[in-house]
């Protein structure tokens, strides 16, 4: 009776791990997606710096290459060419060559273009200090290498560390210009700005506390790289940067991704009771066999003041059995409806993934990594 109860609360504890598991990726992916598409919505309203931070946000919870193309346009459209060109750079690297010879041509006759509208600035200081220029950060000191910004346009240089400031200073780089600054410490207190996509996600999770419009947007959908168009033409005016790709129809496959989370997570709750009640008939069943007054083979005689034990025991398995089904069952259809639901709203993104089965014998699944 021990063994028996004892497997089944093993595969208990392991099947409730990747059900945690799984209900943590989804949330990820749901937080991406729902950046995503208040991104392209913004890029679509032309509100280009807005529509990088909530890229960003994807990126954070999500890093797929492929969301580097969306910031890059971002950055083109809100004429910040130094980082634009960094994130195509960024992009090429990290897809390999799982893009289209057109693709990256594409792309690096857009980066081609960007390095003729900026300028290299090297920046040097203490290690460890953390570099800003126009208040973003832009990395961490000693840098391996110049950081680009656009040319012809005054530029404010920071850092800060172990929240101290270091000496600022206003710089211009002219186009193809490599300029060379140091910055120094000093006795100032700083406060380290959060960064814009930190802003919007403290704000979407406190809806409640006013925030800057373009700090505060987060929407849903897929992060996933837009369909290919026109390389943006830095010179023109921001309004002529190409849009970035619409959503798919992306409500589609939602209320069965809520659906399953639920189920998966009802599921969840099942299969953990069933956890309570199975320790709770092992220790009946180990009452009983202490209570055992005499024993010939696998049997044993019980004195009648046990027989209350017993049906306590047997009803607690029979409970245990029932919530393992039912709880299997609720989680297999979860995981189910979670990943019928992503296909429907957009092709399923490389990542984690739960496989549900189903047998004779009990609730079991596998993880998988797609490619």
């Amino acid at each position: 009776m021990t063994v028996s109860l004892l497997r089944p609360l093993v595969a208990l504890i392991i099947s409730c791990g990747l059900l945690c598991c799984v209900c943590a990726a989804a949330d990820e992916d749901a937080k991406a997606k729902d950046a995503f598409s208040k991104g392209s919505e913004l890029f679509e309203n032309e509100q280009f710096e807005a529509a990088a931070i909530q890229f960003k946000i994807a990126y954070k919870y999500k890093p797929s290459w492929k969301l580097l193309y969306n910031i890059g346009q971002c950055e083109v459209g809100a004429k910040r060419y130094g980082i634009a060109l960094e994130a195509f750079e960024q992009y090429l690297v990290e897809s390999g060559d799982e893009i289209s010879l057109e693709r990256r041509d594409e792309v690096r006759k857009e980066t081609a273009r960007l390095r003729d509208m900026v300028g290299m600035l090297m920046v040097k200081g203490p290690a460890g200090s953390e570099l800003f220029i126009d208040g973003v950060k832009r990395g961490t000191l000693p840098l391996s290498g110049a950081v680009p910004v656009t040319a012809s346009k005054d530029h404010l240089v920071s850092g800060v560390l172990s929240g101290k400031k270091l000496s600022s200073a206003t710089v211009k780089v002219m186009t193809g210009q490599n300029m060379e600054i140091t910055l120094v410490a000093t006795a100032e207190d700083a406060v380290v700005p959060p960064a814009p996509e930190d802003l919007a996600i403290e704000a979407d999770q406190n809806p409640e506390e006013p925030a800057d419009s373009a700090q505060t947007v987060t929407g849903e959908d897929k992060p996933e790289e837009p369909s290919a168009r026109e390389a943006p033409d830095p010179a023109k005016d921001a309004t002529t940067a190409p849009e970035a790709a619409p959503a798919k129809d992306v409500h589609r496959g939602r209320p069965l991704m809520i659906t399953g989370i639920a189920l998966l997570a009802g599921g969840g709750a099942v299969l953990a009771g069933s956890l309570v009640t199975g320790l709770l008939a092992m220790k009946k069943n180990g009452e009983i066999e202490d209570a055992c007054m005499e024993r010939s083979g696998v049997d044993c005689a019980l004195d009648i003041s046990m027989r209350d034990t017993v049906d306590q025991r047997d009803a607690l398995g029979l409970t245990t059995t029932i919530l393992w089904i039912g709880g299997g069952a609720l989680a297999a259809a979860g995981a189910v409806l979670l990943i019928v639901g992503k296909k429907k709203g957009e092709t399923m993104a490389a990542g984690p993934g739960f496989v549900p089965s189903i047998a004779a014998d009990g609730f079991g699944g596998a993880l998988e990594w797609r490619f």
